[in-house]
């Protein structure tokens, strides 16, 4: 983990939450780590350690100025807990393991077409690792969910979620494990400048398994990386996605996905997607 995204992450930091005898994997890109590739992204690193969770951090160039007097509770649900703003620097951190911040770069940055002179930075832990770190403080029997895993069955070895509450942000997560925290899927709400994020960080990526806005839904199969919805929003498209944390498992030797399991997931993102969409008034998600 030392090497891995460029030697960005804070390794002393992370050290004991990582399990143990697991071999991690890395899938990284963008021009700081490789300097002369074009993409979207200035650094998109993500360390996975299949069945108990990872690290991710992404930076981009932020091309929309954030107006700097708008406020971080507008932006994220439940953001007052602990978030700041100071001059050049507006952001979020919390016990979800998701952290976000926008950094004014006086400089501006390089490599950009046109002159950017704001980052936008995420940074998401998701460690699940018995008797190591702090958990969640959302960790909860998936059947007692009221928030961003509210409608999920419990089925397919799915019984613990991890969610925040919906309160209308631009961006919900949920994340699906087993009776032992081993991390089974991630479900990804996003709205607004997000999706084209999303959008734009898929067009590093050669295949059909990832999201694209000429593909309105699309369900996980065998070897895919994502499933994914879309629903009409008064301000533009909501995209919703589903992920297993073991990543494309059809790839691997001997990996097999059953349609009883497939169907789980076609079920869980449709429950997630329906009530976020309802939730931020937009129309009732696509069905593929």
């Amino acid at each position: 983990m030392k090497s891995a995204c460029g030697g960005l992450l804070p390794y002393g930091d992370l050290r004991s939450l990582v399990p143990d005898g697991v071999e991690g994997e890395v899938s990284q890109y963008g021009t700081v780590l490789e300097p002369g590739e074009e993409s979207h992204s200035l650094v998109n690193c993500a360390v996975t350690w299949p069945g108990h969770g990872s690290v991710r951090v992404r930076a981009a160039a932020l091309v929309s100025p954030m107006p700097m007097s708008v406020k971080v509770e507008d932006i994220m649900a439940g953001a007052e807990e602990e978030s700041y703003e100071v001059p050049g620097v507006t952001g979020r951190a919390g016990e979800d393991g998701q952290a976000w911040i926008v950094a004014e770069c006086a400089g501006g940055l390089e490599t950009q077409v046109c002159k950017v002179s704001q980052m936008y930075v995420t940074a998401d832990v998701d460690l699940s690792v018995s008797g190591k770190g702090k958990q969640g403080r959302d960790h909860r029997p998936l059947g007692t969910a009221d928030g961003t895993c509210s409608g999920i069955n419990a089925d397919q070895g799915v019984s613990v979620a991890t969610e925040t509450e919906r309160g209308g942000a631009p961006y919900e997560m949920c994340r699906l494990a087993d009776t032992d925290l081993g991390m089974r899927y991630v479900l990804v709400a996003r709205f607004g400048p997000y999706v084209r994020e999303e959008f734009a960080d898929s067009q590093e990526y050669d295949g059909e398994d990832v999201p694209s806005p000429d593909t309105p839904a699309h369900d996980r199969r065998p070897g895919d990386r994502t499933g994914w919805t879309t629903a009409k929003c008064s301000d533009g498209q909501a995209l919703f996605t589903l992920q297993a944390a073991d990543g494309r498992d059809g790839d691997k030797a001997g990996a097999t996905v059953s349609s009883s399991g497939l169907a789980y997931e076609r079920a869980a993102l449709r429950a997630f997607a329906e009530r976020s969409a309802k939730a931020h008034g937009c129309s009732a998600p696509v069905r593929s």
